[in-house]
């Protein structure tokens, strides 16, 4: 994650704590869940993850995030 990073964007990573994560990462919901990806408000999707030392990030919760920059979370029930 970090090659080709400059130390700059490596520090405000890490201060932030904030990483992207090139992957998909699978998210499961019910069946019976209005699927959360559908955003109509022009909000963007993002997920809260754990991500383990070895292995793949494991996802936690959905929120959206909308243009003033704060997240929401997503209630899936």
């Amino acid at each position: 994650m970090w090659d080709g990073m400059s130390q700059e964007a490596k520090r405000r990573a890490q201060a932030n704590r904030n990483t992207i994560i090139s992957d998909p990462v699978p998210f499961f919901i019910g069946e019976h869940v209005k699927d959360p990806t559908w955003r109509r408000d022009g909000s963007e999707l993002w997920a809260e993850v754990t991500i383990p030392k070895s292995g793949p990030p494991w996802p936690l919760r959905l929120g959206t995030k909308q243009g003033d920059g704060a997240i929401s979370p997503i209630e899936l029930r």
